[in-house]
Parts: structure tokens; sequence; C-alpha cells
């Protein structure tokens, strides 16, 4: 099969996960919000979650997942040298914040004093005009699922230099 079935398909899936995962999240969102008042004054630690993800995962069942602020921290810290990201590195905000990949377009510049170049959601929908801002604003690092990738690559232009691709769902 070629590469843009295969980007179909892993789009298709992802839709349905996702559609899943919000009516999971629904359910078990009053579940999560049940803090008790001694564990708000207890000092953080590593362990504590960071955020919770939903995800389908090998199951197929959509679940809720807790990812601690250590893994947080250990997922940053090792992706910044290895993109090598610092001071004159720009990392395009595609959002939501609710997405999981917003965490990392977020956090990696911040932890590694880099630049996010927040993409409106009307610049988005123009794949000539993302890619016009992409190419203007000097963005390194370009991190989206495959389905946004399949919408937008047929109209990028030879000016387009990004050192890093970063495809995930």
């Amino acid at each position: 099969r070629s590469r843009v079935a295969l980007l179909e398909e892993a789009s298709a899936a992802s839709e349905r996960a996702a559609e899943l995962a919000r009516m999971r999240f629904a359910e078990g969102i009053t579940d999560f919000l049940q803090v008790l008042d001694a564990e708000r004054t207890q000092l953080l630690s590593p362990q504590n979650p960071a955020y919770v993800i939903y995800t389908s995962g090998s199951t197929g069942a959509p679940k809720g997942v807790v990812v601690e602020h250590t893994s947080l921290a250990s997922k940053v810290s090792t992706l910044g040298p290895y993109f090598g990201i610092g001071l004159d590195f720009r990392i395009a905000f595609l959002g939501p914040v609710a997405f999981d990949p917003s965490i990392e377009q977020i956090t990696l510049p911040l932890t590694h004093g880099a630049t996010i170049v927040v993409v409106s959601d009307a610049i988005r929908q123009s794949p000539a005009q993302f890619w016009d801002y992409v190419v203007q604003k000097g963005v390194n690092l370009l991190n989206c699922v495959p389905s946004f990738l399949t919408n937008i690559v047929h109209e990028a232009p030879s000016t387009v230099r990004l050192d890093h691709l970063y495809l995930g769902a």
C-alpha cells in the first residue's frame, strides 16, 4: 500500500479513538476531580500526576492514563537535546491544548529557551497560508498528526526548511 493510504488509515483510526476517548472522558471526569483537601495541601512530588490523557492503546477501549511529573520532565529533558532545541529554535504550536501533542509543543520550548510559534486556526485551515507562515516564522520543528500532514503536504513549497518533522497521534 502507498504511504498516503497508510496515513489515511492512521488518520481514520485516530479520529475514531478520539471520539471514544471524548465519551469516556465525559464519564470519568467527575471521579478524577474528586480531590481531597488533604491531597491539595501536600507537597508535590515527581510522582504526582502532571496530566491525564485518554487513549485506546492496544486494546481499542479508551482509558485514562496518568502521566507523572517525572515522566514529563524525563521526556522533555531527553527530547530537547535530541532535537537540538536552544535559544534560536522555533516550535510550531498547533493546539488545541486538550490534545496530548500540545504538552510537548509548550513544554519543550519553555524548558529549553526556545520560541513557541502559535499557529492560528485560520492559518491552519489553508495549506498555502500555513506553509507561508512556517517559512516566515522560521519554524524548526513541526509536531503534528498524520492526518494534518496529509492535508497540507501537497502545498509545501520548496522554501520550507524544517529541521524536524515529528508525527504522532
